[in-house]
């Protein structure tokens, strides 16, 4: 398998036996996490991506994650890799199902690996919610105020398996989030993923999602961990409902961040569904 990170080099048009996933990363945790999910891909898989959303100043998060859909879509064009299978966990999946109705010619086909969708009243009433409430029922709240600097003598991969948002994780994947997220700077140990760009992640989910609505063109997978707090049935049905070339399934005993607790299930099923998607388009 190759891996495309924020510093490849551009790559010629693969071969026709190559197949290119642009992957996309949940808010916070850089494409660098995903290594272990990345390495139990076939070998003639070739994933990309941008290491980290939000970071290059031409793309400042903005409302409804509009900027972030141009980023992506620039990053599958400066990439030159032809149509894509675009692969995105969580914030990373609904950028890449926006970004697929917004330029479809981009894409082969999109997985969404329990992207966080608000529909029905919820849209509304997170209409009218101020920032402080925002911050207290979502996310904002914690990332915000998260530490962002340690000492070089500091386990980290002990510290972070202390949080409740790393359980389930291997030592591995979290030494895995701990180099792609995390730079030495003088004595210290520090977050590259600014704590500013992923509390504005949590500030803007997209409520405008019926927008979007009827305009996907390409085949498309939605997997939802039967135990997330951030796709369940009441928001996914909607949604599915409006979007017919998504198919749906549930996963029994998972969680919102199993690509990263079960990476080699989570690559199976990736392989699994673009076989599918790839056979069923010769037909």
């Amino acid at each position: 398998m190759t891996y495309l990170g924020e510093k490849a080099a551009l790559s010629s048009s693969p071969s026709s036996t190559t197949t290119t996933l642009q992957f996309s990363h949940a808010n916070g945790f850089p494409f660098g996490s995903y290594q272990k999910l990345f390495q139990a891909l076939p070998t003639h898989y070739q994933v990309q991506g941008l290491e980290r959303f939000g970071h290059n100043p031409a793309y400042p998060i903005s409302q409804y994650w509009g900027n972030q859909i141009d980023e992506l879509i620039e990053d599958i064009l400066t990439q030159n890799n032809g149509p894509v299978y675009g692969v995105g966990h969580s914030f990373g999946g609904l950028v890449t199902y926006m970004a697929a109705c917004r330029a479809p010619d981009l894409f082969r086909g999109i997985i969404l690996l329990d992207p966080p969708l608000i529909t029905g009243p919820t849209r509304w009433l997170l209409k009218l919610m101020p920032t402080p409430v925002i911050d207290k029922i979502t996310p904002a709240g914690k990332s915000k105020i998260r530490n962002t600097h340690w000492p070089l003598k500091t386990d980290l991969v002990k510290y972070f398996s202390q949080r409740a948002l790393f359980n389930g994780m291997s030592h591995e994947v979290i030494a895995d989030y701990v180099e792609a997220s995390t730079d030495i700077v003088g004595e210290y140990r520090k977050l590259n993923f600014s704590k500013d760009v992923e509390t504005a992640i949590f500030r803007n989910l997209p409520l405008n999602l019926p927008s979007f609505y009827g305009q996907l063109t390409v085949p498309g997978m939605l997997l939802a961990a039967e135990h997330s707090h951030a796709c369940m049935p009441s928001m996914y049905r909607p949604f599915l409902k409006r979007n017919t070339t998504i198919k749906h399934r549930v996963v029994t005993g998972l969680e919102h961040m199993f690509p990263l607790q079960a990476p080699e299930f989570t690559a199976q099923f990736i392989t699994d569904i673009i076989t599918h998607m790839e056979s069923e388009s010769h037909l």
